[in-house]
């Protein structure tokens, strides 16, 4: 009985053994590279004895000691972003519905306030124990934030208080005042023609009050509202206004410039000595008098009165990167949306070596074999000072760097920029405007190849074809891109965003499909040069952000649920991880290490290569041909799986046709069907077709 007993427990230990380490290999160890750092931050708050926080992304950031070293705060949930820290140094954040409240520096939070409905609040002091949050709603508490109360549910955005317990708000070009807590607010001073509409109010210790004007400048009022003076007309477009306590001024504004004043605002200087661009946004200064500062490549700070700034992003990881390539040498590039990180070793250091400026953002990077690096950018606006959007210009750029990102030459302007390749003969290629665009001397000067066909995304195989998605269909080309034609017509209201071609010549095009109202994002997969394709999504059918094939033609898909990886062409799929994060980007060094974007916190690496037969596969894929079909569907199956039962649904999830398949290639009359998008579903497995 006991070797009875001994032998089912081994049993059941082994077939235990079996299913963990199935589950096991289905995933690769990732881990978190050390940057890069910094990243789009809105706002930095700042409280007594160092403690500031920060929001990246969906994440919260947390320092202790005045901003040198940050950390995640896992504790905070994602949906949870900061709202300030009042003069206690009690913590606040907020969700879409609820105000917490933390008196531990973040440790801990209690729900205090369950009326916010998503609104936008920012935090303001009142004297003793009274807490006002304004923004989208305006509410108060007179215990210290263990309590709050409506006042008016009206949206109040820009408000101070003066040394006298009163408030001051504006709307429009008038200021208000209340000496009642908000409950009643009486005509404080009518500023019209002179201001039209104000964007800030900051507050001295003398009561003076200093205005920002979006179009016309920095004013000053005095404290009985009687005599306003305009301080500089130099300034538009302004974001901030805040007041250290030894009463120097700063403002920001959209131009990129952050300026200071010393003396009470009758003159102004520029203050961007260590930034490494002009991009300012918002200010915030603790009660110290270090000044933060926060905008496109993360926090600045300074602790000189603003004559000079440090980078305050270490432990900070970027939540935007959007594009990865990997070079011969083993160097990793990322790129932010204002600057271009490189890594020599492995991600343990990242370094700046291109960065734009407030107006230009980086759209993308390529690496084409050679180890010389490109970046395509792009010009938000044409006329700098007056923000009028750039369009029909020449917008976007590109650049190369030949040294490792040491220096840069721009090699083209263009109104638009799409991919970059080497045709057949070895001429630098780059889609512009839906034509392509050719060098003969290596990016020097650029000739256009002019088309009928207005192309979307380009790829070329190891014989020189060229094979394209176009805004009326799928075409090759045999002589170099000189002329196209047509292999498969298009399907109606689909957006093209890929396309890639592994080195056997299967086709992938990623696309975005528009099924009245509703967004669908399709991966296809064409063997035969584009005249058939199929949809080859993994089970589920996760958000696709990004393609990419590596080593061995591996396909790979960045997804809302992890990296997908398939090693036949898309029939199976196997999900690599990581399960705690999404990703934009994919890339691979020559060892086989991936390298991938993070939604929360910059760039993840795999620890080891693993290969794909260590990977268990999720599931079979349905492949369906012709696709789009008009009367029949050839469904091919995998031998092993079958018979098996498929159901045919509408977009609607209506289901419309069931039935059997037998054989690895069975053939369905889909003749009574409408024109549409249709489902498959066997097995957990689905696949979409669509008729005509």
């Amino acid at each position: 009985m006991k070797k009875a007993i001994l032998s089912l427990l081994v049993v059941f230990i082994t077939l235990t053994a079996i299913l963990l380490t199935q589950t096991a290999m289905a995933q690769i160890v990732w881990e978190k590279t050390n940057g890069p750092s910094g990243g789009y931050i809105h706002e930095v708050f700042a409280g007594p004895n160092g403690v500031v926080f920060t929001t990246v992304g969906s994440m919260t950031y947390r320092s202790l000691d005045s901003g040198n070293s940050w950390h995640r705060m896992d504790n905070i949930d994602v949906f949870q972003i900061v709202a300030g820290i009042d003069d206690n140094g009690v913590v606040y954040t907020r969700d879409q519905t609820t105000l917490y409240r933390s008196t531990d520096n973040g440790e801990t939070f209690s729900a205090v306030f369950s009326e916010v409905e998503e609104a936008y609040l920012t935090l303001l002091d009142g004297p003793g124990d009274i807490l006002y949050f304004y923004g989208d709603m305006f509410i108060m508490s007179v215990d210290n934030g263990l309590s709050w109360t409506v006042v008016n549910p009206e949206p109040s955005y820009y408000m101070d208080i003066n040394s006298q317990g009163h408030l001051i708000k504006s709307e429009g070009s008038q200021l208000y005042t209340s000496v009642d807590n908000g409950n009643t607010w009486s005509l404080f001073a009518d500023l019209s023609p002179e201001l039209q509409y104000i964007s800030s109010i900051a507050i001295n210790a003398a009561d003076e009050i200093f205005l920002a004007s979006y179009e016309t400048g920095i004013y000053r009022l005095s404290a009985d509202g009687t005599d306003l003076q305009l301080l500089s007309d130099l300034f538009y477009y302004i974001t901030d206004i805040e007041i250290a306590p030894n009463g120097t001024i700063f403002t920001t504004s959209y131009l990129g410039v952050l300026w200071m004043s010393t003396d009470n605002g009758e003159t102004w200087q520029g203050s961007n000595q260590g930034m490494a661009s002009n991009s300012t946004g918002y200010i915030e200064i603790d009660p110290s008098g270090i000044v933060y500062l926060s905008w496109h490549d993360g926090i600045y700070r300074s602790e000189n009165n603003g004559v000079s700034w440090v980078p305050a992003n270490e432990g900070i990881y970027h939540s935007s990167v959007m594009s990865i390539v990997t070079t011969p040498d083993e160097a990793v590039f990322a790129a932010t949306t204002k600057i271009v990180w490189k890594t020599d070793n492995q991600g343990e250091n990242w370094r700046n070596v291109f960065q734009t400026n407030d107006y230009t953002d980086i759209s993308t990077l390529y690496e084409l074999g050679d180890g010389s690096v490109y970046v395509v950018t792009f010009d938000n606006y044409i006329d700098k000072s007056a923000l009028v959007p750039c369009h029909d210009y020449s917008c976007m750029h590109l650049y190369r760097s030949v040294d490792g990102g040491e220096s840069w030459s721009l090699l083209l302007d263009a109104a638009d920029l799409g991919n970059l390749f080497r045709d057949a003969q070895g001429m630098l290629t780059i889609l512009s405007s839906g034509n392509l665009m050719k060098s003969t001397d290596n990016g020097t000067s650029w000739n256009e190849i002019l088309s009928d066909i207005h192309l979307y995304n380009v790829v070329i195989d190891s014989a020189g074809d060229m094979y394209a998605n176009a805004f009326d269909g799928f075409y090759t080309s045999s002589d170099n891109g000189n002329t196209w034609n047509l292999t498969s017509p298009p399907i109606e209201d689909q957006l093209f965003l890929d396309l890639q071609i592994s080195s056997t010549g299967t086709l992938f095009s990623f696309s975005q499909l528009n099924t009245g109202g509703e967004f669908l994002k399709l991966l296809t997969r064409s063997t035969d040069g584009g005249v058939n394709w199929t949809s080859i999504s993994p089970p589920g059918d996760p958000s696709i952000f990004a393609i990419y094939i590596g080593l061995h033609d591996y396909l790979y898909i960045a997804t809302t649920s992890g990296i997908y990886r398939s090693a036949d062409n898309g029939d199976t799929w196997a999900n690599i991880g990581p399960d705690y994060t999404y990703s934009f980007a994919i890339a691979e060094d020559d060892n086989g290490i991936l390298y991938i974007s993070s939604s929360a916190d910059g760039v993840h690496k795999s620890e080891t290569y693993v290969p794909a037969s260590n990977l268990v596969a999720e599931t079979s894929v349905i492949e369906i041909y012709p696709n789009p079909a008009t009367d029949r569907i050839t469904i091919r199956y995998q031998q092993n799986a079958l018979p098996a039962n498929y159901r045919i649904y509408n977009l609607q999830g209506k289901l419309i046709l069931t039935g059997t398949l037998q054989s690895p290639h069975t053939s369905i009359d889909v003749s009574p069907l409408l024109p549409g998008l249709y489902n498959i579903e066997t097995k957990g497995s689905s696949s979409k077709f669509i008729i005509r």
